[in-house]
Parts: C-alpha cells; sequence; structure tokens
C-alpha cells in the first residue's frame, strides 16, 4: 500500500463504484428487454448482447442513451484500469 497515495485511493473506489452502477444499470435494461442476465457474472457476454440490443433499437433517442451508458461504462472501467496500473507500477 506504500505505493498508493489518498488520492489515488479515493480515485480508484469512486471509479470502481461508478464502474458497478453502470454495470448494474446495464444488466437491468437487457432484464428488462427479455435478455438472459446474470447479476454476478457473465459481464463481457452482457456487453456483446447490450450491442446486440441497441443494434436492433428502432427508436433513435432509446438508441443514444444505450449507446451513451456502454460508452461511459467503457470509459469509466478504462480509467480504472488505468489509475490501478500506474498506481502499481510507480513504486
Amino acid at each position: 500500500m506504500e505505493g498508493f497515495s489518498i488520492i489515488s485511493i479515493f480515485a480508484l473506489i469512486g471509479l470502481a463504484l461508478i464502474v458497478n452502477i453502470l454495470f448494474y444499470r446495464l444488466k437491468g435494461i437487457l432484464v428488462k428487454n427479455g435478455i438472459d442476465s446474470h447479476l454476478l457474472y457473465g459481464h463481457i457476454s452482457d456487453i456483446i448482447d447490450f450491442v446486440s440490443l441497441i443494434n436492433r433499437a428502432e427508436d433513435p433517442e432509446r438508441k443514444k442513451k444505450f449507446i451513451i451508458l456502454l460508452v461511459s461504462l467503457l470509459i469509466s472501467l478504462i480509467a480504472f484500469i488505468l489509475v490501478a496500473y500506474f498506481q502499481i507500477t510507480n513504486r
């Protein structure tokens, strides 16, 4: 833990919360649209199913909201991985 600053710890906690909230929102949308989704596993297959849901959506406003959710999730996940990586390698 000596390599972690207090700011990076809060950043990691915040990003982890954001990623989880966005993932479970995505999973909720899948279930609401009749696609099987498990709460504790299958995240990669859920992303693939969500992309196919986006492709099937006919309402442009709904499609836009889905795309924003997916992009937000991916950016948050990448940011989490990058912060963790740079904190681990900056010893």
